[in-house]
Formats: structure tokens, C-alpha cells, sequence
């Protein structure tokens, strides 16, 4: 469409494409979209069979209703029959993003747990049960860490401290080889749940002109906002809870039955930018277009907590982060379009339309004490990140002068 133009939902790959059309219009652009997914349990590493875990293949699907484009162009005529003989004023909204999704998964597993890879994390890392259970943790801890000491998924073992083991988890000692080996005490049920929804939407403003009928010219104003919220959660349950006795200090003992471990994540941006465009008909029904829009300078705010949960038959215990929060600015590439279109009366037209964008451009910025890490992060996406070459074709075609169809 950079050569083209005429349609609304187009203004945002060529802002002269408003300026085609001799008319007002209004245009509305409802959309239904249909997410499936799939999961089912992935064979072990270094062996051919399926672990007896999420045996069976779970498919989640979710449904979202979206209005992709409104849009709104007043039409202009200047009463000349040369130079500028219209101007034309629009106000577009367009989805240029979603995301929505639903993962479900469950089965039993005999094998691996959750706490316990918790566990031999915490261990791996050295982290000292002191500062795990600490008023404090959560502001120097890893928070995942901290969630499944502080609710009882994982604990110190052996007068160790910092060395784990998860609640679902058995410690042996070899005499033999005088070593402790950690396996899972029984059979668990676990269930794993992930959903995300959110969109990014542009809201334009648009001017365009009309120059002798040969040359048409636009600018955007554009005005992007990003929503996006992903939560999942991961829970493991005992199938027999008299397989998970944990011997307790004082000489009796209590049995693991439940646990829950929750993640919730947001993030809310806006950005601004400009583009400019140009459409020539040197005639033959040849059609030339070109577009270039400026880096979108965003500003983003994210959320995120974690929670754990642990049911054991003496009580239940739980531990709740506080909310994690991020302010930055973020800075995308310039973007530069050029299309090449024929039209061939009224049967049809073809076009060809070229995007570049380089990507390692891309900035990250804040004012706190993450300006280091985001120097960091730029210096990776600049040696990283290159020039990306897109190509869009189009074919559309009038076996009717009030049908038209159109693939690309």
C-alpha cells in the first residue's frame, strides 16, 4: 500500500495514501481472533521414551474481540484545478499488535519436581537460609527463592545452611559411598497454567494533500500504547501424602499435600512518533510511493509479584512478594518504506512494497540506578542487532466494479 493509498487502514504504512481518495469516509474494522495451544510432556534428555508426566496432549483455547481499525477522513476540496485542489484531515485507530493466549498442562510425575529444581537451585547458588528468611529478602534475594523458603517449599537439611531440599523430596544416605542422594519421595500431580492477553494499538492523526492530481503528500502524528498482562501459576499435589513424611525436629512428623506457586507480570507503554509520505502518478497507471517515520520514543511501566503457597498436614504456609516495579524509556528504529504499484484500468492493480529497519538503533534509557544495566543492554542489541529488509507483494483484482478482491 505504499504506493497506493485510498484505504484507511493503510495511513500508517503511507500517510499520503489519505490524500487518494476524492471523498470523505468512515471506516470500521471489527476482528475475532481464535488462539489454540497445545502441550504435552517432551521426552527426557538423552532418551527416545516419554517421561510418564503430562501424558496426555492438553489444548487451551481462548477467543478475543477487537475493533482493528476506526477511522475518519473530512475531505477537502479547494476549488482549484491545479496546484493543491484538496486537503484531507483523518483520525485513525489501528490494532498493530495482540497477544493472546492460553496454556493448560497436567499430569502425574514420578521423576522431577518443582520444588525440588528450586532446591537445587538455592543450593547451586550458595543463598544462606538467613538471609532467605530475612524481613528484607525480597529486597536482595532472588524472589523465587524467597517465596519457597519463606512458604515451606523447600527447607535446609543435615544442620546445613545452604543446602536444600523440597518438600517433595527424600533424603538417602549411601554407607557404602558415604554420600546423600536426593530423589522424590512418590508419585505428585502437577498442573502448569499460562495466560497472557494485551494489544498494541496506534492512534493517528493525519493531514494529507492532493497536488494536481499527480503528487499526493501526508503526515501522521502518531500516538502508540502497549497493554500486556501475563500471569501462570504451577501447583503439585501428592497423589498419597503418606509417601511425603518429613521428619520434624521434636520427633513427630508431618506429610506434604499441596502447594501453589503463582507469577503475575504487567506492563503498560505509550510512544510518540512522526511519519511522512509521498505518492507520485507519473501516469500508464504506474504508481510510485515512499514513506520514512521517525524512531517511536516509548515510555514503560512494568509490574511484577510472586507468590508461594504450601499445605502440609500440620497447616498451611504461604509467603507474598511485594510489587516489583521498572520505569524507562525505550526508543524503536526508524522505519523507511518504498512501493511500486500498477494499476491495469479497472480490472486490478499489483504492488510491491519495501521496508527497512535497522534494529540495532534501538535505545533503552532510564533515570534510576539501572542506567547501567541499560548500557549494558544497548551495547549487546548494537553489536547484535542489524538491518531488517521486509518485502511485501499484493494482487488485487475487480470481476465486478462493486467486488474487489485482494491477496498478498
Amino acid at each position: 500500500f505504499t504506493a497506493l493509498g485510498g484505504d484507511l487502514g493503510s495511513i500508517n504504512i503511507n500517510p499520503a495514501g489519505s490524500a487518494v481518495a476524492n471523498y470523505s469516509q468512515i471506516t470500521i474494522t471489527p476482528s475475532w481472533s481464535f488462539t489454540a495451544s497445545t502441550a504435552q510432556g517432551a521426552p527426557l534428555p538423552g532418551t527416545d521414551s516419554r517421561p510418564g508426566y503430562f501424558q496426555n496432549k492438553m489444548t487451551s483455547r481462548t477467543n478475543d474481540f477487537n475493533m482493528s481499525n476506526v477511522g475518519y477522513t473530512l475531505y477537502w476540496n479547494t476549488g482549484r484545478k491545479s496546484g493543491l485542489k484538496s486537503l484531507v484531515f483523518g483520525l485513525v485507530s489501528n490494532e498493530t499488535n495482540t497477544w493472546n493466549g492460553d496454556v493448560y498442562a497436567t499430569g502425574t510425575n514420578a521423576t522431577t519436581s518443582f520444588m525440588g529444581a528450586v532446591a537445587n537451585t538455592a543450593t547451586l547458588n550458595g543463598y544462606l537460609s538467613s538471609d532467605l528468611a530475612s524481613d528484607d529478602a525480597y529486597n536482595f534475594m532472588p524472589w523465587r527463592e524467597v517465596a519457597a523458603f519463606q512458604s515451606g517449599m523447600i527447607s535446609t537439611w543435615g544442620g546445613h545452611d545452604n543446602q536444600y531440599v523440597g518438600a517433595t523430596e527424600t533424603i538417602y544416605h549411601d554407607p557404602e559411598t558415604d554420600k546423600d542422594y536426593i530423589y522424590l519421595s512418590g508419585p505428585i500431580q502437577q498442573t502448569f497454567n499460562r495466560n497472557v492477553i494485551g494489544n498494541k494499538e496506534d492512534f493517528i492523526i493525519n493531514l494529507g494533500g492532493n497536488i494536481s492530481d499527480f503528487i499526493y503528500i501526508g503526515a501522521n502524528l502518531g500516538f502508540t500504547s502497549i497493554l500486556y498482562n501475563e500471569n501462570w501459576y504451577f501447583t503439585e499435589s501428592a497423589i498419597d501424602q503418606n509417601d511425603f513424611e518429613i521428619a520434624l525436629d521434636n520427633g513427630e512428623s508431618m506429610y506434604f499435600q499441596n502447594m501453589r506457586y503463582d507469577y503475575g507480570y504487567s506492563a503498560e507503554g505509550s510512544g510518540v512518533y512522526g511519519k511522512f509520505g509521498i505518492i507520485v502518478t507519473p501516469g500508464y497507471g504506474l504508481r510510485i510511493g515512499a514513506a520514512v517515520q521517525t524512531p517511536t520514543a516509548f515510555t514503560m511501566d512494568e509490574t511484577w509479584t510472586q507468590d508461594g503457597k504450601t499445605e502440609f498436614s500440620t497447616g498451611k504456609y504461604s509467603s507474598y512478594s511485594p510489587y516489583g516495579s521498572a520505569q524507562y524509556s525505550f526508543r524503536s528504529p526508524m522505519r523507511a518504506n518504498f512501493g511500486l504499484a500498477y494499476t491495469y484500468g479497472a480490472l486490478g492493480l499489483i504492488s510491491v512494497d519495501y521496508e527497512m529497519a535497522d534494529y540495532g538503533t534501538i535505545r533503552y534509557d532510564t533515570s534510576n540506578a539501572d542506567r547501567e544495566y541499560f548500557s549494558e543492554v544497548n551495547k549487546d542489541i548494537n553489536n547484535r542487532f542489524g538491518v531488517s529488509h521486509m518485502l511485501r507483494t499484493g494482487l488485487e483484482v475487480k470481476p465486478l466494479p462493486e467486488l474487489a478482491l485482494r491477496a498478498g
